[in-house]
């Protein structure tokens, strides 16, 4: 998901208090909004976090790039830095759980 499709979908909602900062000089002199929820605690409940995985392109490069510290000590290899063992790795440290559709 674009992370800016879940941004704007906290803003302006109804349990947002629809601050909004000065310009920004540094932004072309926008005004971007800034999510406070309705609540105790307000910029904790509106939470968001993002995950982007790196393309199998890019960690091949690294494991390619470490190649020559196999012997730095660790006891890890830098083949295990590759595509494949870190997309599996990956993938065991996801858990999907889908939402309930309530009646």
């Amino acid at each position: 998901m674009p992370s800016g499709a879940y941004f704007t979908s906290i803003v302006g909602i109804q349990y947002d208090w629809a601050h909004r900062t000065v310009l920004q000089s540094n932004l072309g002199g926008r005004v971007i909004g800034w999510p406070r929820a309705k609540v105790l605690r307000g910029y904790m409940a509106m939470n968001t976090i993002y995950l982007v995985q790196p393309s199998s392109a890019e960690m091949d490069a690294w494991a390619e790039l470490l190649g020559g510290m196999d012997n730095n000590g660790s006891g890890i290899p830098a083949s295990t830095y590759n595509w494949q063992s870190m997309h599996t790795a990956m993938r065991k440290s996801e858990t999907f759980v889908p939402p309930l559709i309530e009646p």
